[in-house]
């Protein structure tokens, strides 16, 4: 008698489940890089630079803190703060999204990286 034993396809499987961590997580991040943190990156820069007496005022921090009431170095000091929550957020994200991946490629059957993706989803 010839006995069959059916195994999946590891490397198939490990595929699938990072792609299914990159389609729950890489959206997250895309979120948090949309066109205008472009702008907040430039602002950031700008705010930094004013804050560490580089420049004497921003082009970009000028005139919204003029609009908005307040001084140029106190929204300086709040815009990087913003980006530093946002760039804490999107380190978060990636670390979580880069811990699923190593554990997709240890993980040693199928069921154990649907397990994998569950506790991420």
């Amino acid at each position: 008698m010839t006995v069959v034993t059916l195994r999946r396809d590891m490397t198939a499987e490990r595929a699938r489940g990072r792609a299914a961590v990159d389609a729950f997580l890489l959206p997250r991040i895309a979120a948090l890089m949309s066109p205008a943190a472009s702008v907040r990156a430039l602002k950031a820069a700008e705010a930094g630079r004013l804050l560490a007496g580089a420049i004497a005022t921003s082009p970009l921090l000028s005139a919204e803190a003029k609009q908005r009431g307040l001084a140029e170095s106190d929204l300086a000091a709040m815009v990087l703060a913003k980006a530093s929550e946002a760039a804490a957020e999107i380190a978060s994200i990636e670390a979580q999204r880069q811990a699923a991946q190593a554990d997709i490629d240890a993980a040693a059957s199928p069921l154990a990286i649907n397990a994998i993706i569950e506790r991420i989803l």
